[in-house]
């Protein structure tokens, strides 16, 4: 396996460096769509760099995520971290046996990229290239939706570069491959908004709920965060029967996939499921897995960053 130093990854950068320049030097042109083809490519060729990198699962938390993903390629709706219970069953996450601290939908898909091509730590990887790739396309349709394809564009070039999605499709940080799928999961699902209330197609909405189950069932409910502002914009809209009609099917679509993967559990694991959902909702009051601070604690830290 090559090193992080060997000229294949100097050239893989390089490539992708290129393409994001090509990118630019089109958008500049006048050539909105040929750009932001290149700036994706130039993303997948960056993300697959990044996959490639590591020969082996980083500890926390990509080696769990890929253990529980080969268990869901022999048994997909029983999500195991530990096969057998030899031990006695503990509530702390990482000793689990069945294991419902995520939602099954990231794990599905490495599952699936484990099976077509092996026990690979890069095929552990794939799902987070394959959405974070789709990211650069969709951030530049939101911003040329709200704003003009400039800002789409300056957007969608600003995702390409992410050093923290780089970071997450690695596996180098914590809950790596989880917060790759459903970052783009949730920017889908508002993609999918912004288009619906351009134009009120109702295949737009029911593809609002649809990315948005997929946002939930990757990391619970703040996956539906899309329903906030489409909750305000129905208030806008003085409840007309238009706009009631397709944002309740829009409702449906997330929770008919979201309800029965939590009926699923709820019967077949309902102790499990109970401790989970304590678990989640002690998050809203107390600091969890040996993390500290006040409620004010993210407000805190953007003040930080800034």
């Amino acid at each position: 396996m090559f090193s992080a130093f060997d000229p294949a990854y100097e050239c893989g950068y390089a490539a992708g460096a290129a393409f994001v320049l090509a990118a630019c030097v089109m958008h500049l042109k006048g050539h909105p769509r040929t750009a932001i083809a290149l700036l994706a490519l130039g993303a997948t060729v960056l993300r697959c760099v990044a996959a490639a990198l590591d020969p082996f699962l980083n500890d926390w938390d990509e080696a769990y995520h890929a253990v529980v993903a080969k268990n869901l390629m022999e048994h997909p709706l029983t999500p195991m971290l530990y096969r057998e219970t030899a031990l006695p069953i503990s509530s702390h996450w990482p000793e689990q046996h069945i294991w419902l601290h995520k939602p099954p939908f990231f794990l599905w898909q490495i599952a699936l990229s484990l099976k077509l091509f092996g026990l690979h730590p890069w095929a552990v990887r794939l799902p987070s290239v394959f959405w974070t790739s789709l990211l650069v396309p969709v951030i530049w349709r939101m911003g040329t939706l709200l704003r003009n394809e400039r800002t789409g564009f300056v957007a969608a070039a600003l995702s390409a570069c992410s050093y923290l999605l780089q970071e997450l499709t690695a596996g180098m940080i914590n809950t790596d491959h989880n917060d790759a799928v459903f970052i783009a999961a949730v920017a889908c699902s508002w993609w999918a908004w912004l288009e619906h209330v351009r134009n009120g197609s109702l295949r737009w909405a029911v593809a609002t709920g649809l990315f948005s189950a997929c946002a939930v069932l990757t990391k619970w409910y703040v996956g539906g965060v899309v329903f906030l502002p489409w909750t305000i914009w129905l208030i806008l809209q003085r409840f007309s029967r238009t706009a009631l009609r397709t944002y309740l099917m829009g409702a449906v679509a997330l929770l008919l996939p979201v309800c029965a993967w939590l009926l699923h559990i709820i019967t077949w694991f309902p102790a499990e499921a109970r401790f989970e959902q304590v678990f989640k909702t002690l998050h809203f009051s107390v600091a969890m897995d040996g993390h500290s601070g006040s409620p004010w604690f993210h407000f805190e830290v953007i003040d930080t960053l800034l």
